[in-house]
């Protein structure tokens, strides 16, 4: 019985192979697409809160007390 896994293990020949350059292009567009989906998600979220900020009106004069919480 060892004998046959020795043989086995010996002969590794039948094993599948890792084609590393295929491996290493799946991580670069793996990486790729996740930088892409961020990308779309911040340009978005930037856009709406500058459309926040734009349609916003400030006051000129505020109580600095009340904003500080200071009584």
């Amino acid at each position: 019985m060892f004998a046959k896994n020795k043989q086995r293990l010996d002969h590794e020949h039948d094993t599948p192979k890792v084609d590393w350059v295929v491996v290493g292009a799946a991580c670069v567009a793996v990486g790729l697409v996740s930088m892409m989906l961020v990308a779309g998600s911040v340009r978005y979220h930037s856009m709406e809160a500058h459309a926040d900020v734009v349609s916003h009106e400030f006051e000129a004069e505020f109580d600095a007390a009340v904003t500080l919480g200071v009584q």
